[in-house]
């Protein structure tokens, strides 16, 4: 391990909730130097997450514990020859169930696409990348059906819930509902899902959890079930941003070194029209400008702007609607649509049907406008990173969100509204905790770039993560 990182979760462990606290050591770097100190083995570390994984059974749909425990045996073997493939050899991870595992067959969180029992004969090609390192493939996570909705909610397999002081239950985001659950629960360290209109992001932020979406082309799509092909993005969900590094190195088959803490803090620009929206709740709009004062205090230049490609791209949304929305209910029309003795969630079809209302002149002009921005986004960030609330306002209550179709909808929306700005323009995001609030709700920070510019986002997510918890 690289000696001058320091990983540390003072900050945020102060202001998390006792029930959630014990989580927090579970992370990569720290099972990896567990593995490298001797103090457990990949038996073990395996063993604990099957044991954890069966008390949490909403999050999953397929378990491949026998397979992983045959895993981890090898893993075992490796260590004790001092030959491991890593230093996160025989370390085990979820993937939403979008992925293609040899033996399993690939849901989408559809009992439609379950029943067709479709075999998958080889892994996705990022899963082939982590074994090169030893990573454990556990479980295929639950989702919302398709992964078509920004709550997480699936009642074909049950939707999962994170850890809460109370009895109430609050959504957990979506789509990549299981991914976040898992780590939120303590059952891996991390995990992987896919996000085309914020379905990293936003479960991620609303469980204090790090949400990386790669750009586009981050990664190899192969083996990956398609949403929306032009929106659809890969990426993590961690504890840490140290980890979101180390898994999209190994997810694209790059040697994972940790690296320094980046000497020059990031320029950062805030978009100021954003701020003002209606929707976004008080206590949102407060603890960001606090993450703004504290990066600011940390050497941070900060400039506050109204962007022009961000007020055109909320603009085109509004006038014409969600393209990814269209682009995915044409892709899928009739497995949604046609008749079948397996149902889909009534709110998915109501959502394809609004979706397949727009116009071809209406996609037309959206591709072009979105081509246009993209253009102009990096032009306009001129090597700034864009800094912005990840949700409008804290997770609702399951039980609100089920009462309606209408109450459905309108979380949804307003739980999309924020990322479903940077999945239209491409951008790669870092969705960064920043503590919680009274009632234990979390707090999110997005960090995002133009398409391609990756490496600044996560590196900007390192530096943001070490502002937060310096002392």
């Amino acid at each position: 391990m690289n000696p001058h990182y320091k990983e540390t979760t003072f900050k945020i462990k102060k202001q998390v909730s006792p029930v959630m606290s014990h989580f927090l050591n579970s992370t990569l770097t720290n099972l990896s130097s567990q593995l490298q100190n001797g103090t457990t083995d990949p038996v073990c570390v395996v063993s604990d997450a099957l044991e954890r994984a069966e008390n949490h059974p909403n999050a999953f749909i397929t378990f491949q514990g026998k397979e992983a425990l045959i895993e981890a045996k090898k893993a075992k073997q490796r260590w004790g020859k001092g030959a491991p493939l890593s230093p996160y050899d025989g370390i085990p991870i979820v993937w939403k169930d979008m992925f293609d595992l040899a033996g399993t067959v690939t849901t989408a969180g559809s009992k439609r696409l379950q029943a067709k029992n479709i075999i998958a004969v080889k892994d996705a090609d990022v899963i082939v990348n982590t074994k090169k390192f030893g990573l454990i493939s556990l479980a295929k996570s639950n989702l919302s059906e398709l992964a078509y909705s920004g709550l997480g909610l699936n009642p074909h397999f049950g939707t999962p819930t994170a850890v809460s002081d109370g009895d109430v239950a609050y959504v957990p985001g979506g789509s990549s509902s299981g991914s976040a659950i898992a780590v939120q629960r303590g059952v891996v360290a991390a995990a992987v899902g896919t996000d085309t209109a914020g379905s990293i992001r936003v479960p991620a932020a609303f469980n204090g959890l790090v949400g990386y979406k790669g750009s586009p082309k981050r990664y190899s799509m192969n083996g990956v079930f398609p949403l929306a092909p032009s929106f659809d993005c890969l990426g993590t969900i961690c504890r840490t941003a140290i980890d979101s590094i180390l898994l999209d190195a190994m997810m694209r088959g790059y040697p994972c070194e940790i690296p320094s803490k980046p000497r020059t803090p990031p320029r950062f620009v805030i978009e100021t029209a954003i701020l003002d929206n209606s929707d976004m709740s008080k206590e949102v709009r407060v603890q960001f400008m606090k993450f703004v004062d504290l990066i600011k205090s940390a050497g941070a230049q900060v400039d506050r702007q109204q962007l022009t490609f961000i007020d055109h791209t909320c603009k085109a949304i509004e006038d014409y609607g969600w393209l990814g929305a269209a682009e995915s209910a044409a892709l899928h029309r009739d497995l949604v649509l046609n008749n079948h003795e397996m149902p889909i969630d009534p709110n998915v079809v109501a959502r394809f049907k609004q979706a397949l209302a727009m116009e071809e002149c209406a996609r037309n002009q959206l591709t072009k406008i979105r081509s246009d921005l993209i253009a102009n986004s990096k032009l306009e960030l001129d090597g700034r990173i864009l800094i912005m609330p990840t949700v409008l306002q804290a997770p609702p209550r399951l039980k609100d969100v089920q009462a309606s179709q209408h109450k459905f909808m309108e979380a949804n929306q307003k739980a999309l509204a924020l990322t479903k700005i940077g999945s239209f323009l491409k951008m790669p995001c870092i969705a960064t905790p920043t503590g919680f609030e009274n009632n234990d709700a979390p707090n999110s920070v997005s960090l995002s770039s133009w398409e391609h510019d990756d490496d600044s986002v996560l590196k900007a997510g390192l530096w943001a993560e070490q502002a937060l918890n310096s002392p």
